[in-house]
């Protein structure tokens, strides 16, 4: 196990057959970013739907195979569960020319922005259409997404399941987030944010006054109560590997200017 790994309650938030559910629509994500020429990371962000299981299309039983080559069903959970995937996302950083377009963060714009209106799975950029769930114009008068007590609402307690562990900027973000645990496939031994460089996940944090004196941290606060990091090397990581070598030797990229091709011993 990394440092600052999980090893109690987020261990047992899910049954082995979730775990691959929610695993293979990540990965579904991943394989269809790397068809579109991107670093194969893929992820999904499920939520407990307390709602009693009805037995509709959205149901989905793990062993069925429903993404295909089209990626995650969002709506879907396995049968049974009350765990149900709300948003998926797929690194979109050449499409874009935007660094910042990780997987991670293209499934929160994805609930956030609503995806009937989103482009980002697409490979492209939003429309002003998406711009529909944003809150009041910024004091510059730009429009603004939602607020961060929105956003907040929209993921605080979701687990997020991801091919590659998180990198410091993404890992940073979703604890802001207020999320509650994150799985990962392989480690990131350049940029992880979740114990494999840095604990970012978890490690506590001194906010400034704004003139560069740092506070006391607000520990009633999400931004900095941290969530827990699993990861899963052993069960998934020779198949994220796998996805990110098929990448780098299809564009003859030097693997030492962006994620790792070794797995980590976990």
């Amino acid at each position: 196990m990394i440092p600052g790994a999980a090893s109690g309650p987020s261990n047992d938030l899910f049954s082995d057959s979730e775990v691959e559910f929610f695993m293979s629509a990540a990965f579904s994500e991943a394989r269809q970013a790397l068809a579109l020429g991107e670093v194969p990371i893929g992820a999904v962000a499920v939520q407990r739907d307390t709602s009693p299981s009805s037995g509709s299309s959205s149901e989905v039983g793990p062993s069925a195979s429903p993404w295909g080559d089209t990626g995650a069903i969002v709506g879907a959970r396995p049968a049974g569960s009350s765990w149900r995937i709300v948003s998926r996302g797929r690194n979109a950083v050449n499409v874009t020319g935007d660094a910042t377009r990780h997987a991670e963060l293209v499934a929160v714009d994805a609930l956030i922005f609503g995806e009937s209106t989103s482009r980002w799975l697409a490979g492209g950029i939003p429309s002003a259409s998406s711009l529909s769930r944003t809150s009041a114009p910024d004091p510059a008068g730009v429009p603004c997404a939602l607020g961060v007590p929105e956003t907040e609402r929209l993921l605080r307690g979701s687990v997020f399941f991801v091919t590659c562990e998180p990198c410091i900027m993404c890992g940073s973000a979703l604890r802001h987030l207020g999320i509650r645990a994150a799985y990962f496939g392989c480690l990131n031994d350049r940029f992880g944010g979740c114990g494999g460089v840095l604990s970012v996940h978890n490690t506590p944090e001194a906010p400034s006054n704004g003139l560069g004196v740092p506070q006391a941290p607000k520990t009633t606060s999400s931004t900095f109560s941290g969530y827990d990091a699993v990861p899963m090397v052993q069960r998934y990581g020779s198949q994220a590997i796998a996805l990110l070598q098929e990448f780098y030797n299809a564009n003859h990229v030097d693997p030492a200017d962006d994620r790792p091709l070794a797995p980590s011993s976990a």
